[in-house]
């Protein structure tokens, strides 16, 4: 009597399939979490656009607490570091328009926080810092408004000279 010998195993179409499977399950998460990153970036700046104008126009009716309101309930809800940075630097410029510069320079200090330092941030607090006559902080954010604009294309040349005639002012008064 012989002995069978068993068969050698082929391999399973089973296996490869069920490769493919789930590769194509894992692309397909990929695929829609992108698309919904997408979806919440275009959700994130319609909502900025959205609070931008109406604090715009609150700001046009001199109605700035409504419109400092407006920037405060965006900034809570946003999730995006960029969008807020860019929501504390309307903020400031509108309590400087109310001249409530300690106001201004708490808003474009956080602009700051969030990030790093923007030349508009920069040129914010120098100017609310001088404006509460702290002319030490006005000097070092005027310098380092001009460090960040680089290129002469960033900055035109009388704004140029203009923060550089600060500078000499603020450090003089010393």
């Amino acid at each position: 009597m012989s002995q069978e010998q068993p068969e050698p195993t082929k391999p399973r179409k089973s296996k490869w399939l069920v490769t493919v499977v789930i590769t194509a399950v894992g692309l397909a998460m990929v695929a829609g979490f992108m698309a919904y990153q997408k979806k919440a970036v275009m959700d994130e700046n319609a909502a900025f656009e959205t609070a931008q104008a109406k604090a715009k126009s609150q700001k046009a009716m001199r109605q700035y607490e409504e419109g400092a309101r407006t920037w405060r309930a965006y900034i809570d809800k946003s999730r995006s570091q960029d969008n807020k940075r860019l929501a504390y630097l309307e903020l400031g410029a509108l309590r400087e328009t109310q001249q409530r510069p300690r106001d201004a320079l708490a808003a474009y200090r956080e602009a700051a926080k969030l990030g790093k330092l923007n030349a508009a941030a920069a040129w914010g607090i120098a100017r609310t810092a001088e404006a509460t006559g702290d002319k030490r902080t006005a000097a070092e954010y005027y310098k380092k408004t001009l460090e960040l604009y680089t290129s002469r294309t960033q900055l035109a040349e009388n704004d140029r000279e203009y923060l550089k005639f600060k500078v000499r002012q603020l450090e003089g008064d010393k």
